[in-house]
């Protein structure tokens, strides 16, 4: 059974419409990539567009984490 040429072009945009998934523990970028969770809002640009950096994000004060 052969597909038309139609049908090969559905199938070929629907594969390019799906977007790719990140597991659990990653964060899934403006540009379509995934980073580790724990690099979210950690005020490095991981992304490439800030995506992972958004304006709530905020740098903790490191003299709250000392023990």
């Amino acid at each position: 059974m052969a597909i038309s040429p139609l049908g090969l072009l559905l199938l070929i945009a629907a594969g390019l419409a799906t977007p790719p998934t990140c597991r659990v523990s990653e964060f899934f970028c403006d540009t379509g990539q995934c980073v580790a969770l724990d690099r979210f809002c950690d005020g490095e640009d991981d992304c490439g567009d800030k995506s992972d950096e958004p304006r709530y994000c905020s740098q903790i004060d490191s003299r709250f984490m000392e023990v």
